[in-house]
């Protein structure tokens, strides 16, 4: 790492006045795994690194660390015939994402 950039500088500064502030660990943490991709390797937990940049952004954007996610499932029908294509439509959200697919009965296999 380079001493003279103004990121490790200022993690310096932040070091020396407060070594157990958790955002200066993950700070230093994420500088690090960032380094690891850009060099091209692959972290050993992507999950761990995806917390700490998560909590970086609610905190760089306002976001309380224990606002909890909403997440939901619905199913509805769209279209329903007496024939066999019965249109189906999911909506998922999942932990950041919304998706919706719409499935008809003949693009279902039976077990």
């Amino acid at each position: 790492m380079n001493p003279r950039h103004p990121l490790i500088k200022e993690l310096k500064r932040r070091l020396d006045d407060a070594q157990d502030d958790q955002t200066t660990k993950d700070l230093a943490q994420v500088l690090y795994e960032t380094a690891t991709l850009r060099s091209g390797f692959v972290l050993p937990d992507t999950a761990d690194f995806a917390g700490r940049v998560e909590r970086m952004l609610r905190l760089s954007m306002n976001v309380g660390l224990d606002e909890k996610v909403n997440t939901y499932c619905t199913v509805s029908i769209v279209t329903q015939t007496a024939s066999p294509n019965l249109l189906i439509t999911l909506r998922l959200t999942s932990y950041y994402f919304v998706c919706k697919v719409s499935l008809q009965s003949s693009d279902i296999t039976p077990p």
